[in-house]
């Protein structure tokens, strides 16, 4: 009996024991509950808070759809990473990086050989306006020489060649020129204002002076019928100065003077100063053939 009522007061004991946490543990949560229903009758607007439950709602909404989309996308993404990995490694893109490296050197260097002829351009471009200035004034000294040696004229004490350039641009220059003649310190453009005979006595010492300027070591010159529209005065003083030309050039072995003409008059005078043996007349005979005769 004594071992029956230990043991039932050891029951009850725990039993005790057990309602005493519970009911500790019950406060505990009643002190929480009551904290929780302070802070909430601290809160005043309630319609906020519903405001702000329905925003965060749409907003995680959003995100979640956000999320599908990314998802989706970032699938997709992987499927072309996956094609592009499998183009990169196919023969059209093997060794494309010494390729590359190839590329960029055939690129570079042209850009350099571009920049290069480029520089050679622009110093060859000033070098020729610098002969072409040069031979102007040397081309405009001969052609005053001889003018003032030929013309019997009081009207006119020289004439000139005259240059001026045309669309110009950065690939090409046009030059356009004209002949001037001078009275005291007048100059006009000899084009409608000048004779017959004096544009063709230009036009034969322009010719002239042009051979003296650049056929120095290639001296070939013809002139075809020089006289034609020339007075008398000007065909002597023209024998003279072409007489004068090949005494300076006599000597010179690849001087070639071809003479076209009708006027025997001008040949002798050209024959005068003995610079050749003889000379050849080209005529028609009675069948109307043509010969020729020493």
């Amino acid at each position: 009996d004594k071992i029956q009522n230990s043991n039932k007061f050891l029951s009850d004991l725990n039993a005790s024991i057990q309602v005493l946490q519970k009911s500790r543990e019950i406060r505990k949560y009643n002190k929480a509950i009551d904290a929780k229903f302070h802070e909430i009758e601290l809160v005043d607007d309630y319609d906020k808070i519903d405001e702000n439950v329905a925003e965060e709602t749409k907003s995680l909404s959003e995100l979640r759809d956000k999320k599908s989309e990314a998802t989706g996308g970032l699938t997709s993404y992987k499927k072309q990473a996956l094609g592009l990995m499998d183009m990169i490694n196919s023969d059209r893109y093997k060794d494309v990086d010494i390729r590359y490296k190839q590329t960029l050197i055939r690129h570079e260097t042209n850009a350099m050989a571009h920049e290069d002829l480029e520089k050679y351009y622009k110093a060859l471009d000033k070098a020729l306006i610098q002969f072409h200035a040069m031979k102007m004034q040397e081309i405009n000294q001969t052609l005053k020489s001889l003018w003032q040696t030929v013309y019997r004229g009081h009207d006119i004490d020289e004439i000139a060649l005259v240059s001026s350039v045309e669309n110009v641009d950065s690939t090409r220059r046009n030059y356009s020129y004209s002949v001037v003649m001078k009275q005291g310190d007048v100059e006009l453009e000899m084009r409608g204002r000048s004779s017959a005979g004096q544009r063709v006595l230009a036009s034969l010492l322009i010719r002239l002076a042009l051979a003296e300027t650049f056929c120095v070591n290639c001296g070939v010159l013809a002139l075809d019928e020089p006289t034609t529209n020339l007075d008398e005065h000007n065909v002597v003083s023209f024998a003279e100065s072409l007489n004068q030309i090949i005494k300076r050039r006599r000597d010179q072995k690849s001087f070639q003077l071809i003479v076209i003409t009708h006027d025997e008059h001008f040949v002798e005078l050209l024959g005068k100063r003995d610079h050749c043996d003889f000379y050849y007349r080209i005529y028609k005979d009675v069948h109307q053939h043509s010969k020729i005769q020493q």
